[in-house]
């Protein structure tokens, strides 16, 4: 059983200032079962945004945090609006907070590095600057009878000037 945590809509557990629930299996016994869900309040935000290196906002990127807070591990997302911005609910914690990189990779940028925010009854900001991708690495993933292998993920990174810079992607098949 799960609850909407996410959904964007007023009725998920975000938008009402709450963190997510982890799901819970119930055995249905005489026709019935009770899951009882205990949600922690997210008083706080986590605002920031995310921008390419020209300073133009990137729009609709997954913007997502974890924390564990006294041994539950919580999870709390959403995406950039089209001024590049983005928040999330939090409670206290210490949160890392990060970029879904296979997104940032179909628009042509390199992963941006995680950030640390350690949040104690204040907000806090976490802004992003994104660098494009100039360079291009090909290349296949086969069997071992030379058949290609699609929707295999592929990762890669390199520190550049002291920076790690973090690119992925998926075989096509070809």
């Amino acid at each position: 059983v799960d609850v909407n945590c996410n959904g964007g809509q007023g009725n998920d557990l975000a938008s009402q200032g709450y963190l997510c629930v982890n799901s819970q299996q119930v055995t249905i016994s005489n026709a019935n079962s009770t899951a009882n869900f205990t949600v922690t309040q997210a008083p706080y935000q986590i605002t920031g945004y995310v921008r390419d290196s020209g300073g133009q906002p990137v729009t609709n990127v997954n913007v997502y945090a974890n924390a564990t807070i006294n041994g539950t591990m919580y999870n709390v997302g959403g995406f950039t609006d089209p001024g590049g911005h983005y928040f999330l609910n939090v409670a206290n914690g210490t949160w890392n907070v990060n970029l879904e990189c296979n997104g940032l990779s179909m628009l042509g940028f390199l992963c941006a590095n995680g950030q640390t925010l350690n949040i104690s009854n204040n907000n806090g900001i976490a802004n992003f600057t994104l660098i494009r991708a100039t360079s291009q690495i090909s290349g296949s993933v086969n069997d071992n009878l030379g058949h290609p292998i699609t929707n295999i993920s592929i990762y890669a990174n390199a520190t550049v000037n002291g920076t790690n810079l973090f690119a992925n992607g998926t075989t096509d098949g070809t």
